[in-house]
C-alpha cells in the first residue's frame, strides 16, 4: 500500500482549527500571531504523528464530523472512521520496518476574522533504516 494513496486534508483541518465566531463590530480582529501559531502547531502534531506512526493522535486532530477521502477508497466518515483509515495505513508501514517523514511547505497564508487558508503542499515519504524514500 503506497503512502502517497493517502492525502492529508491540510486545508479542512485547518479551516476548522483555526475557525471562530465572526467577531461584533465592537470586537477586535483576532491576534492573526496567535492564529498563525496555533495552525503552526497543528502541523507540528501532524507531523510528530506521522513519525510515531500514532494513529490515535493523528485522529485526534479530527472532529467528531470530519470526512476523510483517500483515493481509490470510499470516504471516512467520522473520528472513528478516520482513525480505522489510519490505523491500518500506520499497521502496513509498521509491518514494512517503515515510519513516515511528513513535510509541510506554505506558500501563502490568508487569515480573515473566521476562516484560515493555506496555499502549499506536503510531502510524505516512507523511511527505512534511516532512508528515506522506496526501498
Amino acid at each position: 500500500m503506497s503512502p502517497l494513496r493517502f492525502l492529508v486534508p491540510t486545508a479542512a483541518l485547518l479551516v476548522a482549527s483555526a475557525c471562530t465566531a465572526p467577531p461584533s463590530p465592537a470586537t477586535a480582529p483576532p491576534d492573526t500571531t496567535a492564529v498563525s501559531q496555533a495552525i503552526d502547531a497543528t502541523y507540528a502534531a501532524f507531523r510528530a504523528a506521522y513519525a510515531r506512526l500514532d494513529d490515535s493522535a493523528v485522529a485526534a486532530l479530527y472532529t467528531d464530523d470530519a470526512t476523510y477521502h483517500a483515493a481509490g477508497s470510499p470516504p471516512a466518515v467520522g473520528r472513528d472512521a478516520v482513525h480505522r483509515v489510519f490505523r491500518g495505513f500506520f499497521d502496513a508501514m509498521r509491518a514494512d520496518s517503515a515510519t513516515l517523514a511528513l513535510h509541510f511547505r506554505i506558500v501563502r497564508r490568508e487569515l480573515a476574522p473566521a476562516l484560515a487558508a493555506d496555499v502549499g503542499y506536503y510531502q510524505l515519504a516512507p523511511v527505512r533504516g534511516g532512508t528515506r524514500g522506496p526501498a
